[in-house]
């Protein structure tokens, strides 16, 4: 939907009929025809004759259709940086395991420091990791999620 832009209101009324199934929701699901109705506050058999005929829409649908693609759009961002993150996230505390393990087994320490790498690594292990989430907060940048994850 993304790729969509500078779309007037009757365009984006169109783009929105004819992918209705793809819009996503908050559960990850795309949205049925009765949804949108619902939404929307069009009857069912008006949106059937709106796809079929964009040129009959009201003024009213229009204008509603256009503020909803304009939230579904920016909802749709907002959700492919959070699963992005996510991922990223997965890949960094992966890495960072790895790296305390091997690190951890291959030079001199004192017990001490030891001790305190197994706990950080077992908080690391742990999927959400309160250790790794305090430590994001910490960045003096936001993360390129556009990076290649699959390294």
């Amino acid at each position: 939907m993304r790729g969509e832009v500078n779309l007037n209101n009757f365009q984006k009324a169109i783009f929105l009929l004819q992918n209705i199934d793809k819009i996503k929701q908050l559960n990850g699901k795309g949205m049925t025809l009765t949804e949108f109705s619902k939404i929307t506050d069009v009857s069912r058999p008006t949106l059937y004759k709106y796809i079929q005929h964009p040129e009959t829409m009201s003024s009213s649908f229009v204008n509603k259709a256009a503020m909803l693609y304009d939230k579904v759009v920016k909802f749709q961002d907002i959700f492919d940086t959070v699963q992005r993150e996510d991922e990223q996230f997965k890949a960094t505390r992966q890495e960072l395991i790895k790296l305390l393990e091997s690190n951890v087994a291959n030079i001199e320490v004192t017990d001490y420091t030891k001790a305190i790498a197994t706990v950080i690594i077992s908080d690391l292990k742990e999927e959400n990791s309160s250790l790794l989430k305090a430590l994001s907060k910490q960045l003096p940048f936001k993360p390129n999620l556009n990076d290649n994850l699959s390294k």
